[in-house]
């Protein structure tokens, strides 16, 4: 999907409703050639994995799955390049942050960023998605936050790292003003 065409149906959605926040994540897995956005859509929807909690490939969607993938969007390479995937509808609430599905527009890069920052070419690419999602929803750049940041805002421990530790939340920030996309100008 291309930028532009993410612009349109990020249009269509907000006439059908509003969102808050945007929600940062990482899958926590290797992004590899393959689609691996699929294979999350997948695990989301209790394709894939065992109901048997002791089980190391159990799935908790097995017995209980989501209708989609937890997230809206999500930034992959396919084939050696960064792309745009596309998840849940942009006007369904999400699965990806407790107390902030209804109000969260969730966005996942595909990789562990716990082990290393995203490369250059797939940070651009999620800069620029993300632009598109705050100027069409009129977000401001302060509530673009990662998921790990949702449990401060809830005043409850921390449990993830997500999108991962090596993923800076506040240069993300930085670059997105930078680009003029902040909406107290």
């Amino acid at each position: 999907m291309t930028l532009e065409e993410l612009e349109r149906k990020l249009q269509e959605a907000a006439k059908l409703r509003s969102w808050e926040y945007v929600v940062v994540h990482h899958s926590a897995t290797k992004d590899g050639v393959a689609k691996d956005w699929e294979t999350i859509r997948k695990w989301h929807t209790g394709k894939i994995g065992s109901s048997d909690p002791k089980s190391p490939d159990y799935n908790k969607y097995v017995l209980n799955p989501m209708r989609d993938i937890g997230y809206h969007l999500g930034i992959e390479r396919v084939e050696s390049a960064p792309a745009i995937q596309l998840g849940r509808s942009f006007t369904w609430d999400g699965g990806h942050a407790v107390g902030f599905n209804h109000k969260g527009f969730g966005v996942c890069v595909v990789g562990n960023y716990d082990l290393s920052p995203p490369p250059p070419d797939i940070w651009n690419l999620l800069l620029e998605a993300i632009r598109k999602v705050i100027n069409v929803f009129k977000i401001p750049v302060e509530k673009v936050i990662g998921h790990r940041e949702t449990y401060i805002l809830r005043r409850v421990p921390v449990e993830k790292s997500c999108p991962g530790k090596q993923f800076d939340m506040n240069r993300l920030r930085s670059e997105l003003n930078a680009r003029g996309t902040s909406l107290r100008s």
